[in-house]
């Protein structure tokens, strides 16, 4: 399952259905806080989050998942408006391992990017 955490709930369900479109698994949520009650439960094989969101800075969010060694493997993927070289360098210090400004790459090269991201990687336990 790919993680997608999205502020805007119509970009974030756009990639989620572009997503099982091309048949991987993924929920979108639209807040950190969302997002750290499913981790609870699953973990992803990767999550794609913006930096906007409500409730929770990205970076913050971004921090918090690095900082628990249930999340350490799990890829994550900035794909966010902001085009800020400070934040970008920020996010991936933080622990992103891609930074993708929306708008700069097409559907098939996020999806791409994600595939390459989660690799072969087999579904997680709960």
């Amino acid at each position: 399952m790919i993680l997608i955490i999205d502020g805007d709930a119509a970009a974030g369900a756009s990639l989620e259905r572009v997503l099982r479109y091309r048949g991987l698994k993924a929920i979108a949520v639209q807040n950190g806080m969302e997002a750290l009650s499913l981790l609870d439960i699953r973990v992803p094989k990767a999550i794609v989050m913006d930096l906007h969101m409500t409730g929770m800075d990205g970076l913050i969010f971004l921090h918090a998942v690095r900082t628990s060694a249930k999340f350490a493997a799990v890829p994550i993927i900035v794909y966010t408006s902001v085009f800020a070289d400070e934040t970008r360098r920020s996010a991936l210090q933080a622990g992103a391992q891609d930074f993708i400004v929306k708008g700069t790459v097409g559907w098939e090269a996020l999806v791409e990017r994600i595939r390459t991201a989660v690799g072969d990687l087999p579904e997680p336990p709960l």
